[in-house]
């Protein structure tokens, strides 16, 4: 049996691959990305099917300039980044998330960018329930690097104080000497 016709047409709102593609020449080189402005206009600029999402996380996971993926994120990019996860369903989009997980762990956040996005609550909940390891230990590895920021940053939520007996100790035994 054929599957219902209604899986196989398009919303008219999404955007082709090969549209998305031409759109997307001016900002990427070499699939690297060149001009983050261009390229998070690009991903705002209309509603993009998966594959179209996939290729734009691709390019991230190519780029090796930091400037240029700070500026990714400066220009709102972590952003679009959040939305689309939020809509990708848990399960059977591995690929994607994977992908995903991989643009994360390049991406130059901050911790309060990570703290204010819900993209952390998707990662865990993807490293608790995917039945897939490789995709679990992705998710793993940013939920990791994400916490070790946190911690480290000494600024977070997150991180824990110090016990008050080590604080006042060494307070002490600073202003004797």
């Amino acid at each position: 049996r054929r599957a219902p016709r209604a899986l196989h047409t398009m919303s008219l709102e999404e955007e082709p691959l090969n549209k998305t593609i031409e759109r997307l020449k001016p900002f990427v080189a070499a699939g690297h990305m060149t001009n983050a402005k261009g390229f998070v206009e690009v991903m705002k600029g209309g509603k993009l099917r998966r594959h179209s999402q996939l290729l734009f996380l691709k390019v991230l996971c190519t780029t090796s300039s930091a400037s240029e993926l700070r500026r990714f994120v400066d220009e709102g990019g972590f952003g679009v980044l959040e939305a689309w996860i939020n809509d990708v369903p848990a399960e059977g989009s591995d690929d994607f998330h994977e992908c995903f997980f991989e643009a994360c762990l390049k991406l130059p956040v901050t911790v309060d960018e990570i703290e204010k996005s819900r993209i952390p609550k998707h990662i865990n909940r993807i490293r608790k329930s995917s039945p897939n390891q490789k995709l679990k230990a992705k998710a793993t590895a940013v939920q990791r690097v994400w916490t070790q920021k946190i911690l480290q940053s000494g600024d977070g939520v997150t991180a824990p104080a110090p016990p008050p007996s080590a604080s006042s100790s060494s307070a002490s035994s600073s202003s004797s000497s």
